[in-house]
């Protein structure tokens, strides 16, 4: 007998993961369609510069990459905490998820502020006649491998954060007991044992909730280098065809419509990553 095979997108119950899954189809559907490896190489706007400001650009450069690397940290956190905050919520905790929304929203606005400091050193390196550009084409598998990590890294989540619901009800159970004297040996070890591994797996879930939220990045920012490689390809392709008055022919008007497609899905996709 024939074994059924399951979609995992009919399958999932997170629309984050489903989202994803659909990105990844969609782009590989196009990579599947075009015949040349997207790639996009650094490019200085000005390789000419005097070395006074080449050696200030390097300098704005460094700083600027630190200011990144600390917007993406407390990026993730700001994630993280929101969802710990949101599933104590749901779970009627309101003092836990009180004090991760508190954390979220400090994390947020900290993100805004190196946000700010980025986009000034970017202005910076612009004035001085330089622009970043990405410096490697994204992979579809990289990408998939983030997905498949963040996953795991949701399920472990939500598996632990059960552990801290059974936990907290033995807690409850059994506290007006301990507050009346009225508890037994054996209730007063439940007791303990039920807030050890409470807090062990309050630990836990949000460790989780961490390695979640940057593998969700991860798989962002390898998708948008993707994106800006297609970008970049369908570009250069309608560059070298305009360039060489290759004529019009079934061929060329299928691979652009490729292209023009390539443009679209990608075009796409940004709004659904600004709408999420």
């Amino acid at each position: 007998m024939e074994v059924p095979i399951k979609d995992p997108i009919q399958e999932s119950d997170d629309p984050r993961y489903t989202d994803g899954l659909v990105k990844l189809r969609t782009l590989g559907a196009l990579h599947d369609g075009l015949d040349a490896e997207p790639q996009i190489h650094a490019v200085p706007v000005h390789s000419d510069q005097p070395g006074q400001k080449k050696s200030e650009s390097v300098l704005i450069e460094k700083c600027r990459n630190r200011a990144f690397a600390e917007y993406g940290d407390h990026q993730v956190k700001a994630e993280a905490f929101l969802m710990l905050s949101e599933r104590y919520k749901a779970l009627g905790l309101d003092a836990q998820a009180n004090a991760y929304n508190d954390q979220a929203r400090l994390e947020s606005a900290t993100t805004r502020g190196f946000q700010s400091v980025v986009k000034a050193y970017d202005k910076k390196l612009e004035d001085l006649g330089f622009h970043e550009v990405a410096n490697k084409a994204g992979s579809l598998d990289t990408a998939r491998q983030h997905l498949e990590r963040y996953d795991c890294d949701r399920r472990a989540f939500e598996e632990h954060m059960l552990r801290v619901e059974k936990a907290e009800e033995t807690l409850q159970a059994l506290e007006p007991k301990l507050v009346d004297r009225t508890a037994t040996p054996d209730e007063r070890k439940q007791f303990r044992e039920a807030l050890y591994q409470r807090n062990r797996f309050e630990r836990m879930v949000e460790n989780d909730a961490l390695n979640a939220a940057q593998s969700y990045k991860s798989f962002g920012s390898e998708i948008q280098l993707v994106e800006q490689s297609y970008d970049a390809l369908s570009h250069s392709t309608r560059d070298d065809l305009e360039k060489t008055g290759i004529e019009d022919s079934p061929t060329n008007s299928q691979r652009m419509n490729k292209l023009s497609l390539g443009v679209i899905v990608c075009q796409t996709l940004k709004v659904i990553d600004h709408e999420l």
